[in-house]
C-alpha cells in the first residue's frame, strides 16, 4: 500500500501481488504499468499526475495493464489521468471506475466476471474492444462522455448507457458480438452502426435523439429496436447502406424529424413497426444518383414488411409509391419510344390516375372532364351549324357557345354508361355522321375505365391482394 506520497512511477512486471493499494499518490513519469501480473486486489484513489507530468501529450498511455489477473476488484476512483488502457486482462470480481477523468478509457481483449459499473465519471472517449462481460456493464447517468466505440464485445447481462449526451457512438459487430445493448434517454450528435450482430444479439434504442444516424454494411441476426426515436437538429440524416436489417423494430418513432433519409441497397421486409410517423417521403434518396430505382426496391421492401405483419393500410401505401417511383423511372427514358412504345409505360400512367388504388376523386374528376369534352366532339359532329374548322370570328365563337349550352342535357344522358345515341336523338332532324360514333365510342372506353378506378379505390380495403 502507497498512500500520501510522490513517486516518478510504478512499473510492474511478472509479478504475483496480494494487495496493490495507491491513494492520494502523485505519479510522475513512467507513470503506471503492470505486465503479465496477478493482483488479489487493486485500488487507486485520489491518485493525480504530477504537475510537470501534466496531461500535454494526449498519446502518452499513463496507466497501462496488460495480460493480467485480479481476483477481486480492479478499483479506480478519484483520479484524473490521461489515457488509461486496460487489455488482455481478467477480473474475476468488479470493475469499478468512479468520480475521475480521463481523456481515453481503452478496454482490450478484458474478461469481467462480475458487474461493471462506471460511475460520475468524465471520459473524452470510450473504447470497448473483443470484450467479454458476463455480468451487467453500466454507465451512470452522472457520466459524462464524449465518444463511445463498442466493437465485437459480448455482455451476457447487458449494456447499459443511459440519459447522457455524446459527440459519438460507433458500434462495430462481428464474431463474438451478442447480448443486450440498452441506450436511454441519450442525445448524440452522430451514430454508427455496423458489422455483423449474432442472433442472440439485441440493441435497443429508447426515447434517445440522434441528429445524424448511419448504418452500413451491417447484418442483424439479432434485433433491432427504436422506441420513441426522434432527431434533435434541424439538419438530421438517416442513412441505411447495404445492409441486412433483420428484426428491426420501430415503436412511437417520429422519421419524419429527419430532413434527409437515404435508403440504399438494404433489406427491411422484416420490419416491424407500431405508431410510427414516417418520414416525408419525398426526401428519400434525393442525392443518389438512381433515386427512382432505390427508392421503388425501398418502398417494395417496406411493404413486404407491412404485409407481413398484417397492416394492410400502410402496405396500400407503400404499394402506392413502389408503383409511382417504378413510373417515374421508367419515364426517365430519353426516347419516345422508350417513354410510350412498351406496355408499362402506358399501365403505370393509366394506374396513377387512382394512385394506384388510393385515391377515388381522381378518377371522377377524369370521367367528369373527359365526358365532357366528347360531349363538345360529339355536338360539334352533329349540328350542321357547327364545323371542325377554325373560325376565331366572334360571332362564330359565340354561336358555337350558344350551341353546346343549348344541349347540355345531353352531356348528362351520356354519362350513363349503356346510353344510345340513336335513341337521345331519335326525336330530331339530326343526322348521325360515323365521327360521332366513333366519338361516342371513346366516351364510353374513357367512361368505363375511370368506372372501374373509382370503385377500385373504394374497394382497396377489401381486396384480398
Amino acid at each position: 500500500m502507497l498512500m500520501n506520497g510522490s513517486i516518478d512511477g510504478l512499473k510492474i512486471i511478472r509479478s504475483n501481488i496480494h494487495f496493490l493499494f495507491l491513494i492520494q499518490i502523485q505519479l510522475g513519469a513512467p507513470f503506471f504499468s503492470a505486465k503479465e501480473s496477478t493482483f488479489n486486489a487493486f485500488k487507486f484513489e485520489h491518485v493525480q499526475v504530477a504537475p510537470d507530468h501534466s496531461r500535454n501529450n494526449d498519446s502518452y498511455i499513463q496507466f497501462n495493464i496488460q495480460n493480467c489477473s485480479f481476483g477481486n476488484h480492479l478499483q479506480i476512483s478519484n483520479t484524473e489521468l490521461n489515457n488509461v488502457c486496460i487489455s488482455s486482462s481478467t477480473v474475476n470480481k468488479q470493475l469499478q471506475l468512479a468520480n475521475s477523468t480521463f481523456k481515453s478509457l481503452n478496454l482490450e481483449f478484458l474478461r469481467v466476471e462480475k458487474r461493471s459499473i462506471i460511475h460520475n465519471t468524465t471520459i473524452e472517449k470510450v473504447d470497448l474492444e473483443f470484450n467479454e462481460f458476463i455480468e451487467a456493464f453500466q454507465f451512470t447517468p452522472e457520466c459524462k462522455i464524449s465518444k463511445c466505440y463498442i466493437t465485437d464485445c459480448s455482455f451476457s447481462q447487458g449494456f447499459d448507457l443511459s440519459k447522457i449526451e455524446l459527440q459519438e457512438i460507433r458500434l462495430n459487430g462481428y464474431a463474438r458480438s451478442f447480448g443486450e445493448l440498452y441506450f436511454s434517454g441519450v442525445a448524440c450528435k452522430n451514430i454508427f452502426v455496423l458489422g455483423v450482430y449474432q442472433s442472440t444479439s439485441h440493441i435497443q434504442f429508447t426515447n434517445c435523439k440522434f441528429k445524424s444516424i448511419y448504418i452500413s454494411e451491417f447484418i442483424n441476426n439479432g434485433t433491432l429496436s427504436f422506441r420513441g426515436l426522434t432527431s434533435h437538429s434541424a439538419k438530421s440524416s438517416l442513412q441505411i447502406i447495404d445492409s441486412d436489417m433483420g428484426k428491426l423494430r420501430l415503436l412511437n418513432c417520429d422519421l419524419s424529424t429527419f430532413q434527409s433519409v437515404q435508403i440504399e441497397s438494404s433489406f427491411l421486409n422484416s420490419t416491424q413497426t407500431l405508431n410510427v410517423v414516417w418520414f416525408d417521403f419525398n426526401r428519400l434518396n434525393n442525392d443518389s444518383k438512381e433515386k427512382y430505382r432505390n427508392n421503388r426496391e425501398v418502398f417494395r421492401e417496406l411493404k413486404n414488411a407491412s404485409q407481413k405483419q398484417g397492416d394492410r393500410i400502410q402496405m396500400l401505401q407503400f404499394k402506392s409509391l413502389e408503383l409511382k417511383n417504378f413510373k417515374d423511372e421508367h419515364f426517365l427514358a430519353k426516347s419516345f419510344i422508350k417513354k410510350w412504345g412498351s406496355n408499362d409505360g402506358i399501365i403505370l400512367k393509366l394506374g396513377s390516375t387512382n394512385d394506384y388504388g388510393l385515391t377515388w376523386w381522381k378518377p371522377v374528376v377524369w370521367a367528369l372532364s373527359l365526358s365532357y369534352l366528347f360531349y363538345l366532339l360529339i355536338i360539334t359532329s352533329i349540328e350542321p351549324q357547327l364545323g371542325f374548322t377554325l373560325n376565331p370570328s366572334i360571332e362564330s365563337i359565340s354561336t358555337t357557345m350558344d350551341i353546346w349550352m343549348s344541349k347540355s342535357g345531353i352531356y348528362w344522358q351520356l354519362l350513363n354508361p349503356v346510353h344510345s345515341l340513336q335513341r337521345m336523338f331519335a326525336d330530331t332532324d339530326l343526322n348521325l355522321p360515323n365521327i360521332a360514333f366513333f366519338f361516342d365510342y371513346l366516351l364510353k372506353l374513357e367512361l368505363a375505365f375511370f368506372i372501374f378506378q373509382t370503385i377500385s379505390a373504394f374497394r382497396k380495403h377489401m381486396k384480398v391482394s
